[in-house]
């Protein structure tokens, strides 16, 4: 049975609330600040994706919310910001062969559940647009086969921890325009952990590294001093090499707010 809708609004609305009750409390210290103190924000965002949900599942469709926190020295090169996204999509199946499920011609629904966390240092060079960057990630990735014949049910949870490196520019299409570009690339390489549960089958495990690719360009515009407005697309990319290989690939558009204080 699928997940209701109120469940996949709480794996939304809990990261992002925790995000923003951190920003909250921080926005009072970094307002306080005169202007050689901090720069402070807030974005939240929206990301509409596209799932390759493998030989089986058609395109699956989802929504992911977030919530961006970002803080540095006023008039600095550096900012460390804190990132979430989590939410969930779905799509019908259909197995000709290779069933995971006993019998063939299994149908159902598939659904997936992503949890993305990181944490970015990132250094913008001297007199450049470009900025450099390091940090943490973690994914979690949990994917249900949902059968209409017979109700067996697979999931398969990956979780994904790595460092990853960011290259990444942002610029005005001139000087005082509310008009500008940017473009993101993070390459992150770590381990996964891969299990597999079905009803009346024993479980199956696998681990082994796993190699990211997160790739954007986009458009922003200045609303005011303190707001503005982006939309990007966004590719994220993973492959997982244990006992098997596994990829996956989700994009699609995302739109964000950034509140300065």
């Amino acid at each position: 049975m699928a997940r209701l809708p109120i469940l996949r609004m709480t794996r939304v609305l809990i990261p992002s609330m925790a995000l923003a009750t951190l920003g909250i409390m921080l926005a009072p210290v970094a307002s306080a600040q005169d202007e050689g103190g901090v720069n402070f924000s807030i974005s939240p965002r929206i990301y509409v994706t596209s799932l390759d949900a493998g030989a089986f599942a058609e395109t699956a469709t989802g929504v992911l919310g977030g919530l961006s926190l970002t803080i540095g020295p006023a008039g600095g090169n550096w900012d460390i910001s804190l990132n979430a996204l989590d939410g969930s999509g779905d799509s019908d199946f259909g197995f000709l062969a290779e069933s995971p499920f006993s019998g063939w011609g299994q149908s159902g629904e598939y659904e997936f559940d992503r949890a993305d966390y990181e944490i970015l240092y990132r250094y913008r060079l001297e007199d450049s647009p470009v900025y450099i960057g390091i940090g943490y990630r973690d994914v979690d990735i949990e994917e249900t086969y949902t059968g209409d014949i017979d109700g067996l049910v697979e999931t398969e949870t990956s979780e994904l921890s790595m460092v990853e490196f960011a290259l990444g520019f942002s610029t005005q299409a001139s000087e005082g325009s509310k008009h500008g570009v940017f473009g993101n690339l993070l390459l992150g390489f770590g381990s996964f952990d891969y299990l597999s549960e079905e009803v009346g089958f024993a479980d199956s495990e696998d681990d082994g590294s796993s190699i990211l690719a997160d790739a954007n360009v986009g458009y922003q515009y200045l609303m005011s001093r303190k707001t503005s407005f982006s939309a990007r697309y966004r590719v994220i990319a993973v492959q997982s090499n244990g006992e098997e290989s596994e990829s996956s690939l989700v994009h699609g558009p995302e739109i964000a707010f950034t509140f300065r204080f």
